[in-house]
């Protein structure tokens, strides 16, 4: 607004321009909408099929190209019906994947299996865990970096408001003007993309800590193996299996554990 005139004005770049964290109450917490960002890149990675109508989809990843695993039933309305999963690429003419198909049966059998180690080393992965959460988790570096940004987006805010002020009583050639103002802007900008970065990397920090408690709470209150195969079970704990060959496959937990498994 002008203040002789009271007339409002689009800001046009002619005084810096902020942008406000914080100033509305957040409809989904951060660390939520952090989450989800993050699962859409997982899909997006995976390739195009990224539908969540059955458990398995966009969970099982070729360990060959990336992609994700679909669904396929054989010999559908026969007595030797049976469904399978491959990997989307498989008869891609471009990109042959050699990754085999696997049936659901095998596939949950597999999970249950793999599971049910990880109960039966409960006491040893327990060991130390809040050490490794906290070390992993811990925002103390990006929050000094954020404070020091701070300081000099303050600095370069006076600097600014120096400059507005002696233009306006002395005669600054246009040109050093403009040279000075814009050094500053384009510094103030790249301070506050760098906080924003930051600020991204200690919600994501602090999305992955709550990711990690809630997959230690689940092992914690599941006392004996599991016998038949539970898909929120498979849901809350695991972000993807990969498979690597016939044999082999890779399940990934939510917690960042890496466990190879043998197929039988």
């Amino acid at each position: 607004m002008d203040f002789l005139t009271k007339k409002m004005k689009v800001n046009e770049g002619e005084i810096p321009q902020y942008y406000v964290e914080n100033s509305h109450p957040a409809i989904i917490p951060p660390e939520t909408f952090e989450l989800v960002q993050e699962e859409f890149r997982r899909r997006k990675a995976g390739g195009r099929y990224t539908s969540g109508i059955n458990c398995f989809a966009s969970r099982i990843e070729c360990g060959e190209c990336g992609s994700f695993y679909c669904r396929k039933v054989w010999h559908s309305g026969s007595k030797y019906a049976g469904t399978i999963w491959q990997c989307n690429k498989k008869f891609n003419k471009q990109e042959f994947c050699t990754t085999p198909h696997l049936k659901e049966e095998n596939i949950k059998r597999a999970f249950m299996d793999a599971f049910n180690s990880l109960i039966d080393n409960k006491a040893e992965i327990m060991e130390n865990y809040n050490g490794i959460i906290a070390r992993i988790t811990n925002c103390k570096r990006q929050e000094k970096e954020i404070e020091k940004i701070d300081e000099d987006c303050a600095s370069i805010e006076a600097l600014i408001q120096k400059l507005i002020t002696e233009n306006a009583h002395s005669a600054i050639g246009q040109g050093e003007y403009n040279r000075r103002y814009g050094g500053y802007v384009a510094r103030y900008n790249e301070l506050q993309t760098r906080r924003q970065e930051l600020n991204t990397d200690i919600t994501m920090r602090q999305a992955r800590r709550r990711q990690m408690k809630a997959f230690i709470k689940q092992l914690t209150k599941q006392e004996q193996i599991i016998t038949e195969f539970d898909e929120r079970l498979w849901s809350a704990t695991l972000n993807a299996m990969m498979v690597k060959s016939e044999h082999e496959v890779v399940f990934q937990f939510k917690d960042g554990t890496e466990l190879p498994w043998r197929l039988r």
